[in-house]
């Protein structure tokens, strides 16, 4: 199609457009390749209707167990090489409840830069869908579809939302979202490679401040995010002398974990005498 002009691209639209949804969904991997590049030039000649006759056909699909794989494939080829145009189009669609953190996943591993863009929107849609999985059997592939999104962010940029944003929902009133956002900050803490440096100073302290939130959840979670700092960061310095005890709060009180005889401070930073293994 690269050599074919604009206005023959056009006569033939309506033939192309069709080709190319059922190539995007086709069992062969070179098939979908191939329909992915003819709809990079779809769009270049036809613009936003490519997106408008190709995509919601391809999200459609998803439902179809018989070619749900081959789709989703489909959707990750045209993330690939028109992630700037295709996730704008595919966010607001994939963050409407019920939200569809399967495909945000799926396509936050393409998405590159384009995806701190769309944090904004993202980050409380998955800590709703986790939050509404609580305690269900489906909580553990939920998580797995937050620790993929987040993951995929590259850009500081990226990281200064996504530790501002949780942070920021960890003082919701509604305890299941603190309760989301404390283990999406806890996979972060523990999973993420990038460098976050410059941010843990207000990290570190957002942690701290939920050692006194009345949810056992947040509790553990806010623990073991620290605590998977201390780990990987090498930032914060526990002595391995006392054994673990689970925290205990009360209305008006400061949570156990904060207790003078077990939180020190060292050089602006916090020390701990006792700690609990944390599995990998």
């Amino acid at each position: 199609m690269k050599s074919t002009s604009r206005d023959a691209v056009l006569y033939f639209s309506e033939s192309l457009v069709p080709t190319a949804r059922k190539a995007l969904c086709d069992p062969l991997e070179e098939v979908r390749e191939a329909a992915a590049k003819t709809f990079e030039q779809l769009h270049s000649t036809i613009g936003h209707q490519a997106l408008e006759d190709i995509l919601p056909f391809l999200l459609k699909q998803l439902d179809d167990e018989e070619v749900s794989e081959f789709a989703l494939d489909g959707l990750k080829q045209v993330m690939a090489i028109k992630s700037r145009v295709v996730l704008p189009y595919l966010v607001p669609k994939l963050t409407t409840p019920p939200v569809n953190t399967r495909v945000l996943a799926f396509l936050s591993s393409v998405a590159g830069d384009a995806l701190t863009r769309h944090l904004g929107v993202i980050l409380p849609a998955v800590m709703l869908a986790l939050k509404e999985k609580l305690g269900t059997p489906d909580e553990q592939l939920e998580m797995a579809n937050c620790q993929a999104v987040i993951l995929s962010v590259e850009d500081d940029t990226g990281h200064r939302i996504i530790i501002e944003d949780l942070l920021e929902a960890t003082r919701s009133p509604e305890v299941g979202m603190r309760q989301a956002a404390a283990i999406i900050l806890n996979i972060y803490c523990s999973r993420s490679k990038a460098d976050y440096t410059s941010h843990l100073r207000s990290l570190v302290s957002g942690l701290i401040r939920l050692f006194n939130d009345s949810s056992p959840v947040v509790l553990e979670e806010s623990w073991d995010a620290l605590n998977a700092i201390t780990k990987v960061r090498g930032l914060l310095t526990p002595q391995p002398t006392l054994a673990y005890r689970k925290f205990q709060t009360w209305p008006g009180t400061v949570a156990q974990a904060c207790n003078p005889s077990t939180l020190g401070g060292r050089d602006g930073w916090i020390t701990r005498s006792g700690d609990r293994d944390h599995p990998g």
